[in-house]
């Protein structure tokens, strides 16, 4: 995206003929004033920052960005698209799943009558009422606005059981030939040169919003959020470099110590892995290559859901668990290699709080974690 001056150079001449002084402080309120995203965007400093983004999002946020991410991965959509995304959904509902209880107030002989008339009104308040009784996060009231986006049936996004699906309108935001609404309502591919605007420029094209301004403010936090969500902005910059010459690596590199251990005694049973604390959401990696023998979420053989379990060859598997549903991202018969992007930590199931519950398994027997990543030159207890 480009950095857009909100003055013109003429302006700025003026300033500069008027008084230096007066220059200065149009520059810095001008620098300011542009927009933060843009094409090759440093994430370097938002990559630093996994941590204290993840503990700041709710699960109802990362369901929602976690779809937006998932739907631009789909449409080989690059960081930019994806950041607008976010961007977008930030400002519309603090990235979160509205549904409408069809009570805004429609006030007659107002502007309201260039957007719908009374009797349509009515009509679309009857209709938008049924977000209710699908999964939300908050309830709002705007005309008949709902889910992340804010988009409304009776504009064309959809119907009402399909806009609140946080894929299904991360797809019409996006739009263009894959798009559900085929241009009309148009979404972000749909806009010539949308790689030309800023961040801000090209939420405010695809939603038309009465608050064109609200988009700026939260550009940075997207980026930010982008960054801990999807690994591959930040691959770059961590998981070469934290395999060890074996092949093996840290399943939770950000993390810094274990919660519980192998061995320890619970209510009539001994602890099979090693507890690996860390926010909601962070991700969780492949500890080497192998190929995924076992994905579910379901209780099972005395495990919690959701459990993802990578056959590495010679008698050797890891077990991942508790993460949610949303959170699964490794299926049955897939292939991975160390540092793919396999889970995200949950607290799923039986669990006192957000963590990794890490085995390592030989010929079928849970073993040590500690000791085995240890004789493969990796530390659980530390990054």
């Amino acid at each position: 995206m480009k950095n857009k001056w909100v003055v013109t150079a003429v302006a700025v001449a003026v300033f500069v003929v008027i008084a230096p002084v007066l220059f200065m402080g149009a520059l810095v309120l001008l620098i300011f004033m542009s927009d933060e995203g843009g094409h090759d965007t440093d994430y370097a400093e938002a990559c630093s920052q996994i941590d204290e983004t993840m503990v700041s999002l709710d699960d109802g946020q990362i369901h929602v960005v976690t779809a937006i991410v998932d739907v631009a991965t789909e449409l080989g959509l690059d960081n930019d698209a994806k950041a607008i995304a976010i961007t977008t959904a930030l400002a519309e509902s603090k990235a979160r799943i509205y549904a409408n209880d069809g009570t805004h107030q429609y006030r007659p002989g107002t502007q309201h009558e260039n957007i719908m008339s009374y009797a349509a009104w009515l009509e679309a308040a009857a209709v938008v009422k049924g977000s209710l009784a699908f999964p939300h996060d908050q309830v709002g009231r705007d005309w008949d606005s709902v889910g992340p986006f804010q988009q409304r049936p009776s504009a064309g996004w959809g119907s009402v059981e399909e806009l609140m699906d946080p894929i299904y309108q991360a797809r019409a935001f996006f739009g263009g030939p894959q798009g559900p609404n085929q241009g009309s309502p148009g979404g972000l591919l749909d806009i010539p040169g949308w790689k030309d605007l800023t961040i801000a420029e090209a939420a405010q094209r695809v939603q038309g919003s009465l608050y064109p301004d609200a988009y700026m403010q939260y550009t940075a936090q997207a980026q930010n959020i982008l960054a801990a969500v999807d690994t591959s902005v930040c691959d770059e910059n961590s998981n070469p470099d934290l395999i060890t010459a074996e092949g093996w690596m840290h399943p939770v590199p950000t993390s810094s110590g274990l919660s519980s251990r192998f061995g320890e005694q619970r209510g009539g049973y001994v602890h099979a892995g090693d507890d690996i604390p860390s926010p909601s959401g962070t991700p969780i990696y492949a500890a080497a290559d192998g190929v995924v023998v076992d994905s579910h979420c379901q209780f099972k053989n005395g495990r919690s859901p959701c459990q993802v379990r990578v056959d590495h060859g010679g008698g050797i598997e890891t077990l991942y668990v508790h993460m949610y549903p949303s959170g699964v991202h490794a299926h049955k018969g897939d292939r991975v290699q160390a540092g793919q992007h396999i889970a995200d930590i949950g607290s799923n199931g039986n669990s006192t709080g957000p963590h990794l519950h890490l085995e390592v398994w030989r010929n079928g027997t849970p073993i040590n974690p500690y000791v085995f990543f240890l004789e493969h030159g990796i530390a659980l207890d530390r990054p």
